[in-house]
């Protein structure tokens, strides 16, 4: 025979429920509302960084577009990005294509750089690469006037040091001269006597000998300065050597 169930048990049971359905109620709009206001907060922080960015990308944009160098990025080797400066260099460049260079350019001898010529004179372009994974960042631009500047400055240099040298040798001319001409007007005087005239005819002579030794010096140093050197395009030398090999070509046939 089952025993029966107590009555002031179930009661009791039967009110205590209500209370825990509250409490955890309670709880859950405490938790709720500190999530919402932590999502407010990480929803702040994100327009704030996204201003920033964009910002940032804003200022980015005017700086590119500012300069005058030419700036081209590379995604997978593809152009992805470049500023308006570039069209100055590459007029043909097409983004989601590879970055090509124009025919005319050709390879100087210093590594990264190139010689144009055109109906204007002859330009020197810079082009500078840096790869970052698979980004890459190109910057193109004329450095003409910068040679040309630094190529008046070694000349500056060079005739400093030929005004340097000029007064050297003068200083060294002055000694031997002044000495030889002091011994001529003795022996133009006439008033010496033989054995005197023939030492200070040595010592002319002895200063004259100097003075030649300090020209030929000086011409043996003109004669073996090295020459100046000049970059020019392979095609000033193909070209040429291209006409003279269809003459011969020509003679032979």
């Amino acid at each position: 025979m089952a025993n029966p169930v107590p009555a002031d048990s179930t009661n009791d049971g039967a009110k205590l429920l209500p209370n825990q359905l509250a409490e955890a109620f309670a709880l859950f709009y405490e938790e709720s509302k500190k999530l919402e206001s932590q999502q407010a907060d990480l929803q702040e922080k994100i327009n704030q960084l996204t201003q920033e960015l964009y910002d940032s990308n804003h200022r980015l944009k005017i700086l590119l577009n500012a300069i005058p160098a030419g700036v081209v990025l590379l995604e997978n080797n593809l152009v992805s990005l470049h500023n308006p400066s570039v069209l100055n260099f590459l007029p043909r460049i097409v983004i989601g294509q590879a970055l090509t260079l124009p025919e005319d350019w050709q390879p100087s001898i210093a590594p990264g750089e190139y010689l144009i010529e055109n109906a204007v004179g002859r330009r020197t372009i810079q082009l500078v690469r840096i790869d970052e994974g698979s980004r890459s960042i190109v910057q193109i631009q004329d450095i003409t006037a910068n040679i040309h500047l630094h190529q008046q400055s070694q000349q500056e240099n060079r005739l400093a040091a030929m005004g340097k040298m000029a007064a050297s040798i003068a200083h060294q001319f002055r000694t031997p001269l002044a000495t030889a001409l002091l011994y001529s007007s003795h022996l133009c005087d006439g008033k010496i006597a033989a054995d005197d005239s023939q030492e200070f005819a040595q010592r002319l002579r002895k200063q004259l000998l100097s003075l030649e030794k300090l020209s030929q010096d000086m011409l043996r140093f003109i004669t073996n300065r090295p020459r100046k050197s000049e970059l020019l395009p392979m095609t000033h030398i193909c070209k040429p050597l291209s006409k003279a090999s269809d003459l011969c070509v020509k003679k032979k046939g």
